[in-house]
């Protein structure tokens, strides 16, 4: 629901081919986070990255870099992807860096995609949204649609509680539902139990 985010994923549909998205490269960093469990802040990344690749994980390969001197069960998280639909995956989650990023970037067939998501208090706080194709660069831009207004807005929260409370006074299905959010959920659980292999279940 970050506007930014919405907007890249729009462009994806209009310019890449079916079946030629290649890569994703998730850079997601804090400063100071030595709680012991990084997986529900982790989660976004998760997340966001099944939304715009559009399929859901086949498999993951999980490592981790523990930091035992910045407190117990404090680690840097990276996961090695496969989506069901081919397209490849790395996500690196560094919670103790020395800055706070939420960065993505997709490779297609001839094309590159990156955008820097806002955050309060940070280099990041306008947004980027950049396009490249064949090596020249067809937008590069703070994105006008996540500097407007609120943090909470460009972040996307206003727009999570808006969608979800809107779906409920109109008695329609909220969007996304439990089954559509459940396999975020259970890579979440994977990495909370510092498991190193994830293959989806078939039904």
């Amino acid at each position: 629901y970050a506007p930014l985010l919405l907007r890249l994923h729009s462009l994806l549909e209009e310019q890449v081919e079916a079946g030629s998205l290649q890569h994703l490269q998730v850079e997601f960093t804090r400063t100071g986070r030595t709680d012991p469990d990084f997986s529900t802040t982790a989660i976004h990344g998760i997340d966001t990255a099944r939304f715009l690749v559009g399929s859901d994980y086949q498999e993951i390969l999980f490592h981790y870099h523990p930091l035992p001197h910045l407190g117990n069960g404090v680690a840097n998280l990276f996961l090695s992807a496969v989506f069901e639909n081919g397209v490849t995956a790395r996500l690196n989650f560094c919670p103790t860096a020395g800055e706070i990023v939420e960065r993505y970037t997709l490779h297609a067939e001839g094309q590159t995609f990156r955008a820097h998501i806002p955050c309060w208090n940070t280099h990041d706080a306008q947004g980027l949204l950049q396009h490249f194709r064949a090596g020249k660069c067809l937008l590069d831009t703070t994105c006008e649609v996540a500097t407007h207004g609120e943090m909470f807005e460009a972040n996307g929260f206003y727009g999570e509680n808006a969608a979800f409370f809107n779906a409920i006074r109109a008695g329609k299905p909220v969007h996304p539902d439990l089954s559509q959010s459940r396999q975020s959920v259970e890579v979440m659980e994977h990495l909370r139990n510092r498991s190193t292999h994830y293959v989806r279940a078939t039904s």
